[in-house]
């Protein structure tokens, strides 16, 4: 029954549906949904040495990219414009959702899938963040090195205008339409560590968590 309640399609109905949804996520990327400001800063920050304050938004406002050195590696193609890439991300997103189908539930495929659009296609400067996350529910490395990506810690980064620019601009952290785009992050992030210690018996073994959650409740998460 737990298994129905997990993977309710049958293998064609769920091969139909990701294919489907792939192809939504192409055509949202065909129409470029993404606004000008964010094209200027995403795209444009390429032209410039890393974490340069010339790399401007709209209304020439100085916004430097504030990731670490492998973000800078990973989102170096930017360089080539936007086709290439959005088609070399959504090449390796169709991979990852390939790989998922073929070792997890449908509960859990679902799951990526949903946020993988919103990596892909809301927030892709995000998407290797978010790549690393998943990745986390195999390889514990992953989950830290999320963090370090996110910031400038690879390496460490001691430019005092880069970190009074993390800390103290208002469009980042202090900006209420970012709020739950770092929700999502974060969200994201606890649910592969929990996944990671469920499929390794490490909260199963806790006596408190025994206590707070039922015994066939902790069987169901850990087979997801």
């Amino acid at each position: 029954m737990s298994n129905r309640i997990l993977s309710p399609l049958d293998r064609p109905v769920l091969i139909a549906f990701l294919i489907i949804l792939q192809l939504v996520k192409l055509t949202i990327i065909v129409s470029k949904p993404n606004s000008a400001g964010f094209l200027m800063w995403f795209y444009g920050f390429s032209k410039y040495p890393p974490y340069s304050f010339d790399n401007r938004t709209a209304g020439n406002i100085p916004f430097p990219v504030p990731y670490s050195m492998l973000w800078y590696s990973y989102y170096w193609i930017t360089r080539y414009g936007y086709w290439a890439f959005n088609l070399t991300t959504f090449t390796i997103d169709t991979a990852l959702i390939i790989v998922v189908a073929s070792n997890h539930s449908q509960f859990y495929i679902g799951y990526v899938a949903q946020m993988s659009m919103y990596f892909l296609i809301v927030s892709p400067q995000d998407y290797l963040i978010f790549l690393f996350i998943i990745l986390g529910r195999i390889r514990f490395f992953f989950l830290p090195l999320a963090i370090l990506t996110k910031f400038p810690l690879i390496p460490p980064i001691t430019q005092p205008a880069i970190w009074n620019f993390i800390l103290t601009n208002p469009y980042a952290v202090h900006d209420p339409l970012n709020w739950a785009r770092y929700t999502i992050i974060g969200s994201s992030w606890l649910i592969s560590l929990v996944l990671w210690s469920f499929d390794r018996g490490i909260l199963t073994r806790s006596r408190m968590v025994n206590k707070i959650f039922p015994r066939e409740f902790l069987d169901f998460i850990g087979r997801k």
